[in-house]
Order: C-alpha cells, then structure tokens, then sequence
C-alpha cells in the first residue's frame, strides 16, 4: 500500500484504536513511521533481532520515543465527518447534525422520517420540517424563472423538497449555504412519496437565537462531580449571552428545578449545547421554545 492508501483509511478511522496518536498526528507522522516499519521488515528479513524484541513494553515505549512522533491537535468533528463522507460516502464516526438534535427536535413538527408514515386525512398539511440539504438541482422554468428541487435530509430520513420562483429567488443564499435549515411550507398527504413545498427557507441557528426563552440542563445527582461542574462553569462563562439557564437535579426522591443567575446568562447556540452534552455524557441540554418549562420544583 502507498502513502495515499495509509492516509485515506487514518481519515476514516481505521487507526482509531491508536490510543496515543490521533488521526491528525499520525497523518504528519506518517512518513516517519512508515520508514520506521520499513526498517523494521528489513531487520527481520535479514534475521537481525532488535533489543527492542526482547524488552517487552518499557523497550516498546523506548522505540515510540525514537519515532519522534510530533504530537497535533485533532482534526475537528465536522473535518473528520467531511473526510468519512468524502471517502466513504457515508458518515461513519457521526453526522454532522448531531449537535443541533436537541434543537432541531424542539422546532419540528415531526422528524422526516415520521412525514411519510404520518395518517392525515387532510390534502395539505403545514409542517415545519429541520434539517440539512444534500442535493439540490436547480433548473428553468418556461419563463425563464430559477427554482429548485432538493434534498433535505435529518437525523432520520430525507425528503424531497419543492422551492418555486417566488420562494427561490427570496431564500437563494441560505438554499445554497450548507447550514441547518428550517422549513416552513405544505404537504400533500395525498401524495407517495411525500414532498414538502416551501413557504420559508431559514438559517436554523439564527432563528432558534430568536424564540429561544431559555435552557435547560438535566443532571443526574448520582453522576454530579466537582469536576464536570467547574467544566460546565466554563462552558457557560464562553457562551455570555441574554438567555437564562435553569439546572434539573434529578435523583431518587424526584427532579428539582434550580435557576442560575445573571452571571450565567449565555447565547444558546447548539455548539453550547455540545459542549455540555460531552460534558455529561448524554443529551442533557433542551432548549425552551416560547416560555414552556415542564413543572418541577425550584429549589
């Protein structure tokens, strides 16, 4: 295999289970390990036996160190989602939309996949569908007008999705941007398979930052540590913003509701909601749509 071979499977994590390189450090090493390797098969076709051979794992870290591996930050999610996708033609270590699924969830009407399944009698039905467009294919109408017709797909399915002239030409920026959307427009229910007809066509994090009235934080009590507080602590110090936030203890006796202060008001954007969401380990972020919080008791 040549370099190329070796630096497409590192991108698409074949490598993963190499604990002390990441994908991105051992993408600049790789020249120096190869050779290493090469060296290595030499001395062994020759039946040389290396000091290394015989002094079990404090040798073996003794040759890592002769490496002179140069350590790198890692690539980012979304360049290791570009990479998989690229080479693969699937995301293989996540999806790109991972960390707006809280979001997306509380301004949808229905995950996509639930659109086609979904019994109604009616002809057309509103829906506000969210999600990421992964084709698009824009042609001429008779009269020489720009539409579109594209794919936009989410956590859980894709859909076809109608954008005529007049929608078009108001919302052709955002069409073409590679962000999260939401759609507002119609469904035929009488159609198979079903297509959404766009009314509106916007940029997902910016109108979120406009009807959000706030965030919660669920925590389990018994998974609570100093640590992922003082973690927590600076995550919300790097998202100052205007929304309140309110910490849910949850524990065996029930759930209690705890404000934060002024201190802690932040800019509910969906990288904030990742951040905390690793912090825990879990999807412990919601976001607030017009005021509506579950009744638990504040403490």
């Amino acid at each position: 295999m040549n370099t190329r071979v070796f630096e497409s499977l590192i991108k698409v994590g074949a490598f993963d289970s190499c604990e002390k390189m990441n994908r991105k450090t051992l993408i600049e090493n790789l020249d120096t390990i190869l050779a290493y390797c090469k060296k290595r098969q030499e001395e062994a076709s020759l039946g040389l036996v290396s000091l290394f051979d015989l002094g079990g794992d404090s040798m073996s870290q003794t040759a890592e160190a002769n490496l002179d591996i140069q350590e790198e930050r890692d690539f980012d999610d979304l360049e290791k989602l570009g990479h998989e996708a690229e080479l693969m033609g699937i995301y293989i270590s996540g999806h790109p939309l991972d960390r707006y699924k809280n979001l997306m969830e509380e301004m949808a009407t229905m995950p996509i996949s639930s659109v086609q399944e979904f019994l109604g009698s009616d002809q057309k039905r509103s829906m506000t569908l969210t999600g990421q467009f992964t084709t698009r294919k824009n042609i001429l109408t008779k009269k020489g007008d720009k539409m579109c017709f594209a794919t936009l797909e989410d956590l859980t399915g894709k859909i076809e999705c109608i954008i005529f002239p007049k929608v078009f030409a108001e919302y052709e920026l955002v069409l073409n941007s590679d962000e999260p959307v939401l759609i507002e427009g119609y469904v035929n229910m009488q159609e198979s398979p079903r297509k959404i007809f766009a009314d509106k066509i916007l940029r997902l994090k910016e109108h979120s930052e406009n009807i959000i009235t706030g965030v919660r934080i669920n925590v389990d009590l018994n998974d609570l540590t100093e640590m992922k507080l003082n973690k927590l602590r600076q995550v919300l110090l790097s998202y100052r913003g205007a929304t309140p936030m309110h910490m849910i203890f949850e524990g065996p006796g029930g759930k209690a509701r705890m404000p934060l202060g002024e201190e802690f008001l932040i800019n509910p954007t969906p990288q904030m909601a990742h951040q905390i969401n690793e912090v825990f380990n879990r999807d412990a972020v919601k976001f607030i749509i017009d005021g509506k919080l579950e009744d638990v008791q504040v403490v």
